[in-house]
C-alpha cells in the first residue's frame, strides 16, 4: 500500500498555480473539501 503525501493549502496553491482564496472558495461551496482531499485536489488540479 502506497503512503499518500499530505500537504498544506500553500503548497497546494504553489503546486498548482491556483490562489489560497480560490482553494478556499472551493471548500466553502462544497466543491472540494480541502481536509479531506488535499491530496485528491493536488492530483485533479496538476491534470488540468
Amino acid at each position: 500500500m502506497q503512503k499518500e503525501n499530505r500537504f498544506s493549502i500553500g503548497e497546494i496553491a504553489s503546486l498548482t498555480g491556483v490562489t489560497i482564496r480560490t482553494l478556499q472558495y472551493y471548500d466553502n461551496i462544497g466543491l472540494v473539501p480541502l481536509e479531506k482531499d488535499l491530496v485528491l485536489l493536488t492530483k485533479v488540479l496538476m491534470n488540468h
